[in-house]
């Protein structure tokens, strides 16, 4: 049994580190490692600059790698269960004598491993940073890699179950378990500043940021009033104004170290938890015994069923004529066809929102919950041939480049128009052109997002996780530059119909010349 489990999980990260994603994940990790030494990402105590010792080094790489964990990781591992269920390998292994709880373990501990492989690969940029700078000959090894044992391992562990948990419960294993994920990340990443406590406070930026702001305050006694974390443009002017301290690190006591391992106990917690929600592959065989006997019925009909498909070349042998309005008819339905009841009901509450609520709350908070709602109809363009494979069926159809992409695109802009068709009538009426413009470009630019992602990564997590992060980020906090709603109160409505428009006719030749690789396989 033992042995079996071992052989799970190696399996398992191996299939998973042999990936050319995987290659590209290590590539960014990388480059995030280099914006942390660089100082384009750290932690400001006031307004005060920590010497790059291995103190600082460590601490300020285990906490920006426990974020990056917490909102990326999640992502890049919550596909190891459904890929079993995919591949028919699970199964395989729902015949052998493996619990379900020892396969969820295992798959967990797998997840653990790769994004630990992650880790690794920035512990070892933090020690380049040491032995390459000006303070090589202080460097202290257990300063540097302690922050990354007790901060960052015990969440990669907790990412890793919860990936596990979201895939087993079925409304929570697509889009919408990733959306749910997102929202409850950012919520508990924020909690330490508002809860001083150990267990609260899963990136340890308090037990950090605590210790840092004692030894900042010693040359400057206002710093402990004011943290800046993230990524900072340091001007020459900045780098003038912020005197240097110098941080001995975290003194790792046993009060310490214990609620850090009480994330690992939680993470074991999260897996048993999981334990009954998963049907051990059931579906995949109740689904294939229906497809058994539908061949079996077939295959009594033999020769009716014969007659029928000659009936149907002789039928497919008259030339149809093309009919664009039917086409984009059958992708329209194709985008809609997996949506219950509810999903139109709420739709059609956040349409009628749109028309009554005043037109601040309108911009800043029905809007962009208009424009997140259909992100499981979007998320499916550009990547629906791969993942259900029917590429051989669609790539060989009459024109598909001039025919169906456009299709496509078309059905995925008027689902973005009947999401905020209140928005524009209510913009209209006011004579906003500008922010009916910013809209129009708005419902032009997702869908040709969601088709180029898809089309590049051939299937619909990309799409989810980018925009996700782009719409937190932009409509949700205003942030200037992403803000492709133009919510912001002091948004210039116009300049961002005009950026989010030649953006979009960026992404169009891309999603073409994408299709057209794909057709020349």
């Amino acid at each position: 049994m033992i042995d079996r489990f071992w052989q799970l999980v190696l399996a398992d990260w191996r299939e998973r580190t042999r990936r050319y994603s995987y290659l590209v994940m290590l590539a960014f990790i990388v480059f995030f490692g280099f914006l942390v030494i660089n100082g384009k990402y750290g932690v400001y105590p006031g307004k005060c600059r920590g010497v790059p010792t291995s103190a600082w080094v460590g601490g300020v790489m285990a906490t920006a790698t426990t974020w990056l964990m917490m909102l990326v990781g999640f992502y890049l591992v919550k596909t190891s269960v459904r890929r079993d269920r995919l591949t028919g390998v699970g199964q395989i292994l729902a015949t052998t004598s493996l619990s379900n709880c020892a396969y969820l373990f295992a798959k967990a501990i797998s997840n653990a491993l790769t994004l630990t492989s992650m880790m690794v690969v920035l512990l070892l940029a933090a020690l380049v940073m040491q032995l390459t700078g000006s303070l090589a000959w202080e460097l202290h090894p257990w300063q540097l890699v302690a922050p990354f044992l007790f901060i960052t391992l015990p969440i990669i562990f907790v990412v890793s179950s919860l990936a596990v948990l979201f895939e087993v419960i079925r409304p929570l294993s697509g889009a919408i378990g990733n959306f749910v994920y997102f929202f409850l990340a950012t919520q508990f990443m924020t909690t330490p500043l508002m809860v001083k406590r150990p267990l609260f406070d899963p990136i340890g930026i308090n037990l950090v940021t605590s210790s840092m702001s004692a030894a900042a305050r010693a040359v400057n006694p206002e710093a402990g009033g004011h943290l800046t974390m993230g990524f900072v443009s340091m001007t020459s002017e900045n780098v003038a104004a912020y005197p240097l301290f110098r941080w001995e690190g975290i003194d790792w006591t046993l009060d310490l170290i214990l609620p850090r391992l009480g994330y690992l106990l939680f993470a074991a917690v999260i897996i048993t938890v999981a334990t009954p929600f998963f049907d051990r592959f059931s579906g995949v065989a109740i689904a294939r015994q229906g497809r058994r006997k539908r061949n079996t019925d077939d295959s009594r009909e033999g020769r009716t069923q014969a007659s029928k498909v000659i009936a149907m070349l002789q039928i497919l042998s008259v030339p149809v004529q093309f009919n664009f309005l039917t086409l984009l008819i059958a992708e329209t339905r194709l985008l809609l066809r997996r949506l219950s009841w509810k999903w139109h009901i709420v739709t059609l509450g956040l349409i009628v929102a749109q028309l009554l609520v005043p037109y601040p709350v309108l911009k800043q908070y029905i809007v962009p919950a208009a424009m997140v709602w259909p992100l499981v109809t979007w998320s499916s363009m550009g990547a629906r041939e791969k993942m259900f494979g029917t590429e051989s069926l669609v790539f060989s159809s009459v024109h598909p480049l001039s025919r169906q992409l456009p299709a496509q695109l078309v059905a995925g802009v008027l689902v973005s128009l009947v999401a905020i068709c209140g928005a524009l009538m209510r913009a209209l009426v006011a004579g906003e052109t500008a922010y009916f413009a910013a809209l129009g470009s708005a419902a032009l630019f997702i869908p040709a997002m969601a088709f180029t992602l898809g089309a590049l990564s051939g299937g619909n997590q990309l799409f989810e996780i980018l925009y996700v992060f782009l719409w937190y980020l932009g409509p949700v906090n205003h942030l200037p530059a992403l803000d492709y709603l133009a919510a912001a109160p002091t948004a210039d409505a116009g300049r961002v119909a005009i950026v989010v428009l030649l953006f979009t006719l960026f992404l169009l030749p891309i999603a073409y010349a994408v299709r057209m690789r794909q057709l020349r396989r």
